[in-house]
């Protein structure tokens, strides 16, 4: 019974973690950013056998288990919302079986919470957005866990599991992959004597690492080996303006500097209990973050995503601080240590105090990264009016166009970013400040049967929609 009843901590804390991830879209009900939109078109190509995009190849584990959903008859649209919420629970809930093994039930708690209290942002993304960030996240710390699970427990099988969850999530978002290479190499350093051990160990780990080269090298052939090897390389290194937006962050201000100190605090007893991958995976990807403002780049990942990765890693030597950090004032105090229900209690005010001091401010961020909605209620009843009718092309304001094809099927013009080019953006800019000629030369120009305005165009053209939008058609 007891057994039980600790769960019920974990799920509640499991909930919380749900609404607090879901609360973006308590008033939006489609997805924010134009990644998601990007990621449920690549999806609806691979359901509906149309091109693919060559350099999503690199994504195309998490387009496969998009598109499986629309295989299964569900229009994901619909309950793409619920995703990001879903993915950050398994996260969380992986944190807590991770933390609770590697030190104990508190630490897992409090790990999951911390997790939670992560905020995420249009420019770092984060676990606010379905992307393949978040749905190969669960994959990363279950290879951690087992990877090195295996090796202190001297475990081949479990070694091996890890390997299947480092190629799942090479197939699904390699960066979230290769951004580990350097804890992973100092953490083998480390743990040599298991290797010298085990050389059928060490040909799988390199054999997993052979596979997914291979897999690479073949979605992202160039015509000669050479060539495309080079191409690899510099797909692991990330300038300066990789980023449609550059931001430079503080760390602890950022995750909150109380946490950062707990997380300080945490790798010292990390290297007591003899835990370094954690600590390694937050060393290194700190020392890429806090390196990138003067040397202008990053290896093996963005700085968006690698500073997301610092986050995670924190949160869980956060947990191992505050956890321990309490441990020695408790065993400080001979009354606390002789009365556990009074210390228990005590203990849970000041993490209820921690909790509601890292959640202020949880959904306030700066101005220049704020969340937004690339289409309105309007906007998405006038795009649901071309569903189902024959395939063409559809003229609307660039960050509109980003929901047409997930939509409706019908191809944009161009869209902020990924679908078009630089010539079409213009035009979709000049558009709608231009007169009819000119607009009707557009439309010409890009063969579109449908336009989409905010407002009426006073041109004689056939109206198709008339509300708060109009759509005019040419077909």
């Amino acid at each position: 019974m007891a057994r039980y009843l600790r769960l019920v901590p974990v799920m509640l804390i499991i909930f919380f973690t749900f609404f607090v991830i879901y609360t973006p879209h308590f008033n939006y009900a489609v997805p924010f950013h134009v990644d998601e939109w990007r990621h449920i078109s690549e999806a609806k190509r691979i359901y509906e056998g149309s091109e693919y995009g060559a350099y999503t190849c690199f994504e195309i584990g998490f387009h496969m288990a998009l598109s499986s959903v629309y295989f299964a008859g569900i229009d994901i649209v619909l309950i793409y919302k619920y995703l990001p919420a879903v993915f950050a629970c398994i996260s969380a809930a992986i944190i807590f079986i991770i933390l609770s093994k590697k030190f104990n039930y508190i630490t897992g708690l409090c790990g999951m919470l911390f997790f939670a209290s992560l905020r995420s942002n249009v420019n770092l993304l984060g676990s606010w957005f379905f992307t393949p960030l978040t749905f190969a996240l669960p994959f990363m710390l279950l290879f951690a866990y087992f990877f090195t699970e295996g090796i202190e427990r001297h475990s081949n099988k479990k070694f091996i599991i890890s390997l299947a969850f480092l190629l799942l999530t090479f197939f699904s978002h390699p960066i979230t992959a290769t951004f580990l290479i350097p804890a992973v190499a100092i953490y083998v350093c480390i743990k040599r004597d298991f290797f010298r051990q085990n050389c059928r160990m060490v040909q799988l780990l390199a054999g997993t690492a052979l596979i997914g080269f291979l897999f690479f090298i073949i979605v992202s052939w160039k015509g000669s080996f050479f060539e495309t090897f080079s191409f690899l390389l510099k797909q692991l290194y990330f300038p300066y303006g990789w980023g449609n937006y550059e931001k430079i962050y503080s760390v602890p201000g950022y995750f909150n500097i109380v946490l950062f100190i707990f997380a300080i605090i945490g790798a010292y007893f990390s290297v007591r209990k003899k835990q370094y991958f954690f600590l390694l995976w937050a060393a290194t990807t700190l020392l890429f973050v806090w390196l990138f403002p003067i040397i202008k780049f990053s290896l093996f990942a963005p700085y968006q995503r690698m500073f997301f990765y610092t986050l995670v890693a924190l949160s869980m030597l956060a947990a191992i601080g505050f956890c321990y950090t309490w441990i020695i004032l408790r065993n400080s105090m001979p009354y606390l240590k002789s009365h556990s229900i009074i210390s228990g209690v005590i203990f849970a005010l000041l993490l209820l105090f921690l909790v509601l001091y890292i959640f202020k401010g949880y959904n306030v961020m700066p101005e220049d990264v704020m969340l937004y909605a690339p289409l309105e209620l309007d906007d998405l009843r006038a795009v649901v009016s071309l569903k189902g009718l024959p395939s063409s092309v559809v003229l609307a304001r660039a960050y509109l166009s980003t929901a047409i094809y997930p939509l409706t099927g019908h191809s944009p013009v161009a869209t902020p970013y990924f679908y078009g080019n630089s010539e079409a953006r213009d035009d979709l800019n000049s558009f709608f400040s231009s007169n009819c000629t000119v607009q009707e030369e557009i439309i010409e120009k890009y063969n579109a049967s449908y336009v989409i305005s905010p407002d009426e165009i006073e041109c004689s053209w056939q109206v198709f929609y008339k509300g708060n939008r109009f759509i005019y058609a040419f077909t």
